[in-house]
């Protein structure tokens, strides 16, 4: 095949890149501890607008048990989407 028709993995080989192609997003998140960061400034928010309340987390034990299932049977679907 004549060079410069379209043969990139040839021209990548030559400049001494890999020829897998990179991925967009990054290899570690900018900052992992954002959601709980988002999760503590949400429950401010809250509190600040007189929406938060926390009356029942005085009350809770620490420790609980966790009941399977409570909510249902876990539902899937074989096709999440209809094309008509």
């Amino acid at each position: 095949m004549p060079e410069g028709r379209g043969d990139a993995s040839a021209s990548d080989e030559r400049l001494g890149r890999s020829a897998r192609p990179r991925s967009s997003l990054p290899s570690t998140p900018p900052f992992p501890g954002a959601v709980l960061v988002g999760i503590v400034a949400g429950a401010a928010v809250a509190v600040l607008l007189e929406n938060g309340h926390f009356d029942k987390l005085a009350s809770t034990p620490w420790i609980d048990r966790v009941y399977p299932l409570q909510f249902g049977w876990t539902k899937f679907a074989l096709m999440s989407t209809r094309i008509s």
